[in-house]
């Protein structure tokens, strides 16, 4: 089977045993290590708890073991497989904050004369707080790579008044890196995995688990890695019926972040324990 659905239901613990009884069916390859996403480590913990009491245990009982799965973050998830569909290796992304920095360095010193760059040269070179060039260049990455993930429009269209100067240095940067923009990137790695499925090591079947909203490239990386591949969003979704304001926020906050990751996929609502 291959394609992307999603399984969604009011009860996590309904979910969890309905994942369980999916994982249960051994994988053609026994070697192959299941992955699960969860957006963090004490979703993970609990999720192995529940999937402990249904996978390897004895009938009529609660005593099995959860055992053999990855549990990776959404986002580790997207951006192993963004750098696997492009024969890419962590240590060779010149988009990782780490790397970027240095080249940020590099784009300070070249527009230290520009006008546009006049406040941030001012803000760098202010006697009582020296060694802040590195610590700008890193939060200037951290900042551009937000955009870039979530609103990269905001970088690629003409900016006005005090914000020019970004718009500038991220194109003396882009210039700099000298390699696709990370939303040009990411949607030719989903073409790449269109063409050839085989280009990830991800197993034949992942799920991902509760994972919130996802950044327009990790839906788009979704998509193409749902075109080899048996993808299942898992979806806990609190009730709007709750009398709670806190309950009532929360569902809606889940119901709008469902239905961005869920256009046009099919999805499914579970109630019932398998």
């Amino acid at each position: 089977m291959s394609g992307v659905r999603v399984r969604v239901g009011d009860r996590a613990d309904v979910l969890a045993a309905a994942l369980a009884s999916e994982l249960v069916v051994p994988p053609d390859d026994p070697f192959e290590r299941d992955v699960v996403a969860v957006a963090t480590p004490g979703q993970g913990r609990w999720l192995l708890q529940r999937l402990g009491t249904v996978l390897g245990a004895t009938a009529g009982h609660t005593d099995g073991v959860a055992a053999r799965i990855d549990l990776p973050t959404p986002r580790s998830l997207f951006a192993d497989l963004e750098l696997d569909a492009l024969g890419l290796s962590p240590s060779d992304d010149p988009w990782a904050t780490e790397r970027l920095a240095w080249t940020m360095l590099r784009a300070f010193e070249l527009a230290e004369r520009e006008p546009w760059f006049r406040d941030v040269a001012v803000h760098l070179t202010e006697p009582d707080r020296p060694g802040r060039r590195y610590g700008t260049a890193r939060r200037m990455c951290e900042l551009f790579g937000r955009y870039a993930r979530w609103r990269p429009e905001l970088l690629a269209s003409e900016s006005h008044g005090d914000d020019t100067w970004q718009r500038h240095l991220w194109a003396l940067l882009v210039d700099l890196v000298g390699s696709p923009t990370p939303w040009a990137r990411s949607r030719e790695a989903a073409e790449r995995l269109r063409d050839d499925p085989g280009l990830t090591r991800l197993p034949q079947r992942v799920s991902l688990w509760a994972p919130g909203r996802l950044a327009p490239s990790e839906r788009t990386l979704l998509d193409a890695l749902g075109a080899g591949r048996d993808v299942t969003v898992w979806w806990p979704a609190a009730s709007l019926s709750g009398d709670h304001p806190l309950a009532t926020r929360l569902g809606q906050a889940g119901r709008a972040a469902l239905a961005a990751t869920a256009r046009d996929l099919p999805v499914e609502l579970v109630t019932t324990l398998p």
